[in-house]
């Protein structure tokens, strides 16, 4: 007998989801281009987002997802179970730090971060402000032209503007502008914490409050769907969906042998992932079900 699903198939919807990351990664990368600071980053604890191929982001495929959450005797804070097909699959902690390699554990007590405080960047590019939002962060690190601090406005704007993927009218952690000019301190943070926490959120969402909002707008002639944002570093559920679902795996996303992190697939057919289209993933997971559930194909 199946699991039940916290919403159940009949009550599945379309949703259109929004995810900033790819796009803002995108220009970093231009940016660090510019400066003559790929190489730089490479060699950092953040190098390997750089070796990745670039991963499109599929809402069709997050939405599906996540509309297959199963209930479960006890809720964790740091785990989310799925059903798909015959297999109960978890997402949590574990995951996340074997697919990103970024650092987890505890956090510098504020102490410790003290520290290693340095108001340059504050200074020098938001007049002394402590309150900077992340799209001023963004212009900044665009009208930078000095290479040292434009790598560090640029991890910053990745940490902020990809990892956690913020709303780019939240506030950056001040603490952050300020620690970053120690760089070896810096790259000990344990950043995977932070971006795992805010993916968590993601993953968190009530799909009934969505559904809800969607049956009140029924009987209008434009067809409804839910639209919502996600938050966190999504590409790494995607990344896990491929290692979960067996069949979206073979088909997009083949490893050969053990690669740690686990992003750094390769792929097969000699196909890019950024070529995989929406309707093909919520095909694939619908085959996955062996036809005995009916999934609606969420939009992109």
């Amino acid at each position: 007998m199946a699991p039940e699903l916290k919403l159940p198939i009949t009550s599945h919807f379309t949703g259109r989801l929004t995810y900033r990351g790819t796009d803002r990664f995108r220009y970093i990368k231009a940016k660090f281009t510019e400066m003559d600071l790929v190489e730089t980053v490479k060699a950092s604890p953040f190098g390997h987002f750089w070796e990745a191929g670039e991963l499109t982001f599929s809402g069709a495929l997050v939405h599906s997802l996540l509309l297959r959450k199963m209930k479960v005797d006890t809720e964790k804070e740091d785990e989310v179970w799925f059903h798909v097909g015959r297999n109960d699959m978890r997402f949590g902690r574990i995951e996340f730090g074997l697919i990103t390699g970024l650092p987890m554990g505890s956090a510098p007590t504020e102490e410790e971060i003290h520290a290693k405080s340095n108001d340059h960047l504050v200074r020098t590019y938001f007049e002394g402000k402590s309150s900077v939002q992340l799209d001023s962060l963004m212009i900044q690190l665009e009208r930078c032209e000095d290479k040292d601090d434009a790598y560090k406005l640029g991890l910053i704007a990745f940490i902020e503007g990809v990892l956690v993927s913020k709303e780019g009218n939240v506030q950056v952690w001040p603490e952050m502008l300020k620690f970053v000019n120690d760089l070896d301190f810096f790259f000990k943070y344990p950043w995977g914490e932070r971006a795992f926490r805010k993916l968590m959120e993601t993953l968190g969402k009530n799909m009934q409050h969505y559904k809800d909002n969607v049956d009140k707008k029924k009987g209008k002639k434009i067809a409804q769907e839910a639209k919502y944002t996600v938050s966190g570093y999504v590409p790494a559920f995607q990344y896990w969906a491929y290692e979960a679902i067996e069949k979206l795996g073979k088909k997009y996303a083949h490893c050969n042998g053990t690669k740690f992190p686990v992003m750094l697939v390769e792929n097969t057919e000699g196909r890019r992932k950024q070529d995989v289209k929406a309707t093909e993933h919520c095909t694939v997971i619908q085959q996955s079900v062996g036809g005995e559930e009916v999934l609606v194909s969420p939009a992109q």
